[in-house]
């Protein structure tokens, strides 16, 4: 058995570490390092799609909020039975994006750029 402080620290290490993640990938996007599906279609970047992604909800989901354009894995790691993996869809200039954070699979942060 885990003591409450020792589960508690994880979920503290596993939430600094996901913003971080999150933090690093969108300003690689905005200096020009361009993710997503490459396509000069970049309709379904928009404010509103971005809005309708809610915590809690699947990868799958989200492409289909998102026209059904599939996300770039940036990076994904494991600890202690949490897996964080984060996704971004953007225009090939890099100035539209949205990235998506997912533990164990649900969608847990996102962040966006260019949407205004």
């Amino acid at each position: 058995n885990e003591s409450p402080n020792k589960s508690n620290s994880k979920g503290v290490w596993i939430g600094i570490a996901g913003f971080l993640i999150l933090f690093i990938i969108v300003v690689a996007v905005v200096v020009g390092v361009s993710g997503g599906d490459g396509s000069r279609n970049s309709n379904y970047l928009t404010y509103s799609n971005y809005t309708q992604i809610q915590n809690g909800m699947s990868y799958s989901q989200v492409v289909e909020i998102l026209d059904g354009h599939a996300g770039v894995l940036d990076t994904s790691s494991s600890y202690g039975g949490y897996t964080l993996s984060y996704y971004t869809w953007s225009n090939s200039s890099g100035t539209k994006c949205i990235v998506v954070g997912f533990e164990n699979g649900s969608v847990c942060a996102k962040s966006q750029y260019g949407l205004g």
